[in-house]
């Protein structure tokens, strides 16, 4: 029963920060999804779609979806990889970039409302026992 009790804990848990970061990020035009693309390729510069989409736990129809819609509003480009050209890169673009360093400001404060809660040790212990869960 442990464990239900704790899978029921969990969810609750991402739905509650789900939440506060969509109220974080609602003064903008971005949803979760896209802004998540936009800061792990502003974070790691240009990378393959399908590798965004396996480190965000988003499925390829999620990552085809928001990649669309993110190039749709010229905040990113996708380019062909020239050695595999199964292979779409995603970058983002100058508007992309200034985008999403505005975007930061309302979202990282609602990341430290939330994990500011917890202690620096806790947020460590937290961020082990996650890694070790989703297996990375």
């Amino acid at each position: 029963m442990a464990c239900v009790d704790t899978w029921l804990l969990f969810l609750k848990a991402h739905r509650t920060l789900n939440a506060k970061l969509d109220k974080a990020l609602s003064y903008s035009e971005l949803t979760l999804s896209e802004f998540s693309v936009l800061e792990m390729l502003r974070k790691n510069g240009s990378q393959p779609i399908q590798q965004i989409g396996n480190c965000l736990g988003l499925t390829s129809g999620t990552m085809t979806y928001t990649v669309n819609k993110l190039e749709e509003k010229s905040y990113i480009v996708r380019k062909n990889c020239t050695n595999d050209h199964r292979v779409y890169y995603a970058s983002l673009t100058d508007s992309g970039q200034a985008y999403i360093e505005n975007c930061f400001a309302g979202y990282y404060k609602a990341m430290d409302d939330i994990f500011n809660k917890l202690s620096p040790q806790q947020q460590a212990d937290l961020s082990e026992l996650l890694y070790t869960i989703i297996d990375e």
